[in-house]
């Protein structure tokens, strides 16, 4: 039998969760006196970790079936197969303060839950059971400059923004409203944040989870044939960029000049330590790399 939440270990959890809503609501007026601009509003959580499509859970929920992309290691490290696994999961609903005020909680209590016997599986299992575990999606939209080269729109997290990790490089998205599919909540922060319609979108999303938050990214690849990007408040200096595909793929391992170089080339400062999102990276890597690398440029 694999790990169980005892009666114990969910009051040392709400005790550690009692602590960080009250910091969190005291942060939250300092942030509201600084200008932070905060936004609380309903949305989607995943009530349940993911399962495969033919699990039957509850008919009454609002669920969803999408198809999931993960990388199968073959034990050759040339190779890399890739899966697409049909999944559905259970939602709910809650509020972003409500979700908000749990994340300094986060970490404490997935060390808690793991020095009490659960392997790091386990715990993403329970955690939808801990906390409201909301879900967003990135979106890598693609699309072929006047060099016939592939490029990726990409942006840094504005400081006015209140997530974990402002400053970081990140791509267009956000998270997921009540009743709204994954799909449709690319499309429509795409529309919101860069003032662009998605025109085709690849089959299927790949993962990240946050190391510091109980939330998950799905991101998948879209591609476009517009070039005229929105400011935004969400992004650094208000805009996002159009940043070669092979730049953004070397950042990944690292060397981020070219990818820095599209950020200075429109006038933003940006430091040459700048780093994609913990969140971001893998599931980057994965789609980019392995499921839908770039293609010929279409003539």
């Amino acid at each position: 039998m694999g790990f169980q939440l005892t009666y114990d270990i969910v009051e040392a959890c709400n005790a550690i969760k009692d602590a960080a809503i009250r910091a969190a609501k005291a942060r939250r007026a300092e942030e509201i006196a600084h200008g932070v601009k905060l936004f609380d509003g309903t949305m989607a959580t995943m009530k349940g970790w993911l399962h495969p499509a033919e699990t039957v859970i509850d008919n009454d929920s609002d669920n969803e079936l999408f198809t999931l992309w993960k990388a199968v290691n073959t034990g050759n490290q040339n190779v890399v197969r890739c899966d697409a696994d049909p999944m559905i999961f259970e939602r709910g609903t809650t509020t972003y303060f409500t979700a908000r005020d749990t994340w300094e909680a986060f970490v404490p209590i997935r060390n808690l839950i793991m020095e009490s016997g659960a392997s790091e599986e386990e715990f993403y299992h329970v955690g939808p059971v801990l906390f409201p575990w909301t879900f967003g999606v990135l979106t890598l939209l693609r699309r072929y400059d006047t060099d016939m080269a592939p490029h990726i729109l990409v942006g840094i997290r504005s400081k006015q923004l209140a997530g974990r990790h402002v400053g970081t490089v990140s791509f267009p998205g956000g998270l997921v409203h009540p009743k709204e599919s994954i799909e449709h909540a690319a499309r429509r922060q795409m529309r919101e944040e860069c003032g662009i319609e998605i025109e085709t979108m690849e089959n299927g999303f790949a993962i990240g989870l946050h190391p510091n938050a109980p939330s998950t990214t799905f991101m998948c690849v879209a591609n476009t044939t517009s070039h005229e990007v929105s400011d935004s408040f969400e992004w650094k200096g208000g805009q996002a960029v159009w940043a070669s595909e092979e730049s953004v793929i070397q950042a990944l391992d690292g060397n981020n000049s070219a990818m820095v170089g599209a950020f200075r080339k429109v006038g933003l400062d940006v430091n040459e330590g700048v780093a994609i999102a913990p969140d971001a990276a893998e599931p980057t890597r994965l789609l980019l790399n392995h499921i839908y690398p770039a293609p010929a440029c279409p003539l």
